[in-house]
């Protein structure tokens, strides 16, 4: 495929390690080729408008803050950009303020391998990617917010004027006319 035509991805990770691993995965690929890198933020502002990049790869590990205000001010340059997300961390506040910066995709260091390219491909293709191992952890996390505290359904029950149901019982018994309070259930006659 020439030049022209492979979609370009900018390289801004602060580990060479890193740097050298994504650079492997995308020199394999016919339509995908590197641009950059660049090591640090004041030289990638530079020249990412000059490379016009199709995404992003970024670290969120240093200045978290200095980060995320890249990712914003990437996002104001150039609508079109996909960021992607490399960092060590997988706390759910780094994750939503990178999303909510205008990145498309996030993956730790725990998720890299095997997901570099899908995560590039997923963003060329205007979607949202979360690692295996961080969505995981996330859906876990929401989960556990959302449940309500054991015992809660026993106080609404009291509430309702609802007695003699416990879990136990509404997991094997069908609801009848015991757990209706009489008022509300003689109303319809």
């Amino acid at each position: 495929m020439p030049e022209s035509q492979r979609k370009r991805i900018y390289l801004l990770l602060d580990h060479p390690a890193h740097t050298e691993e994504w650079m492997k995965s995308v020199a394999g690929e016919p339509d995908l080729s590197v641009c950059g890198p660049a090591p640090d933020v004041p030289t990638a502002v530079d020249t990412i408008a000059a490379d016009a990049p199709d995404v992003v790869i970024m670290n969120l590990a240093g200045n978290v803050e200095e980060e995320i205000a890249l990712i914003e001010e990437l996002r104001h340059q150039c609508r079109d950009l996909a960021i992607l997300v490399l960092a060590m961390q997988d706390e759910a506040a780094h994750v939503e303020r990178a999303l909510r910066a205008g990145a498309l995709g996030y993956l730790t260091t725990e998720d890299t391998g095997e997901e570099i390219l899908p995560a590039i491909r997923q963003l060329l293709a205007g979607e949202l990617y979360i690692g295996s191992r961080l969505s995981s952890k996330l859906l876990e996390r929401l989960i556990e917010n959302t449940r309500p505290p054991r015992g809660a359904r026993h106080h609404e029950d009291e509430l309702l004027g609802i007695e003699g149901i416990d879990d136990e019982d509404e997991m094997h018994q069908p609801v009848g006319p015991r757990a209706v309070p009489k008022g509300v259930r003689d109303a319809g006659k």
